[in-house]
């Protein structure tokens, strides 16, 4: 049996996983191992209320490990980083925001747009630490938009179409509201699918988790979902 390059501890959800996305085996050249978390569903993550989550299955799962390189399936296990690492015997990602103190010491923060599946839990007192004083933009996805339903309701089927289009309008808007720009973080690994929509009117930097872990792993991500 080959051994997997990667393991990816996922949220308990049934919500369409595309090509791209971090919990998609589609997304990699190599093999992963993609375990889920009963129990971890969105509502229980992304809250404004973390210390309050029950990290116990998370924690073994880590510690039982024997990949070289572990991650997350949610940029929110960010509130997470420290306490997993510690228990990893190898490399842990929790979330493309570990790469922020890397941005900010090459752009001003007004120069940095995080995109977030939900903006006001991101800015919310709990993730203050996380984020470090960061004062740049914070775009999260609509409400009432087909891709934070999906991924809210835990929907699973997903017109990827109408995603799309979403997005593009969404950062379109972003990018004329604050034409500064320079760097891009994707915070949601749901939204690495649709870098394309991104690419398409942006030309500087774009960072996710499928950037940090190819930067971990040269070879681990298929080179059309690291544009």
């Amino acid at each position: 049996m080959t051994s997997a390059a990667l393991a990816v501890l996922q949220l308990d959800t049934r919500f369409p996983r595309l090509p791209g996305d971090i919990a998609s085996p589609d997304t990699y050249l190599l093999p992963v191992r993609l375990q889920t978390i009963a129990g971890a569903d969105v509502d229980a993550v992304v809250t404004h209320t973390p210390q309050a989550f029950d990290l116990t299955a998370f924690e073994q799962a880590v510690e039982a490990a024997s990949e070289p390189l572990l991650t997350t399936s949610c940029g929110f296990m960010i509130y997470f980083q420290d306490r997993l690492s510690r228990l990893s015997r190898a490399p842990f990602v929790s979330s493309a925001l570990t790469a922020l103190p890397s941005l900010r010491a090459r752009y001003a923060d007004e120069e940095i747009l995080i995109v977030t599946f939900d903006a006001a839990t991101l800015t919310s007192p709990a993730y203050a630490a996380c984020l470090d004083g960061f004062s740049g933009p914070v775009a999260g996805l609509a409400e009432s938009s087909h891709l934070y339903q999906t991924i809210k309701q835990d929907h699973d089927q997903m017109d990827a179409g109408r995603a799309r289009a979403e997005l593009a309008q969404l950062f379109s808007q972003q990018l004329a509201c604050q034409p500064q720009i320079k760097a891009v973080l994707l915070e949601c690994t749901n939204l690495s699918p649709y870098k394309v929509v991104f690419r398409a009117d942006f030309d500087g930097e774009l960072v996710d988790a499928l950037t940090l872990l190819e930067r971990q792993s040269p070879g681990l991500v298929k080179p059309e979902f690291l544009i």
